[in-house]
């Protein structure tokens, strides 16, 4: 549960940044935020099934993984040129996951409009719409409430 709080740590304080426009770090930031969030999800998937209480950590962990996402895209699209080599794009598996997670999400909740919003419904229909802004008509306060 602590390695849990220590992410949303991080995508808080990548929304911080993010809103100083200081984009690269908040990236960088996201990214170790998503990597610890794997190790996370995998750890929970080792475990036993019938452990309910590591299942529903797993399950928030998937969930705020795909909001990782969504915030990493949302700081790439807000990225402006500093002289730096410039940041990688997202892969098509990390879109990909975050499609298959939102997807199993309430109707109701708020990430799978962002997920959709970002990235399309699938890798097919994201290639057909050429770099527009990823977020443009969601507010970046949103950003910094995921």
């Amino acid at each position: 549960a602590l390695a849990l709080e220590a992410c949303k740590v991080r995508l808080n304080f990548a929304a911080y940044l993010s809103e100083g426009y200081r984009n690269r770090e908040a990236v960088k930031v996201i990214k170790e935020a998503q990597d610890s969030l794997t190790r996370l999800v995998q750890w929970a998937l080792q475990c036993p099934p019938e452990d309910l209480a590591v299942q529903a950590l797993g399950r928030e962990a998937r969930t705020l993984h795909c909001s990782a996402v969504v915030a990493e895209a949302a700081a790439l699209d807000l990225f402006e040129d500093d002289g730096q080599p410039p940041l990688a794009e997202m892969s098509e598996e990390l879109k990909e996951t975050a499609r298959a997670t939102s997807s199993t999400m309430p109707p109701d909740h708020p990430l799978p409009f962002l997920v959709r919003k970002a990235f399309g419904t699938s890798a097919a229909s994201r290639t057909s719409q050429r770099k527009r802004s990823v977020l443009k008509d969601v507010t970046r306060m949103t950003v910094s409430n995921i």
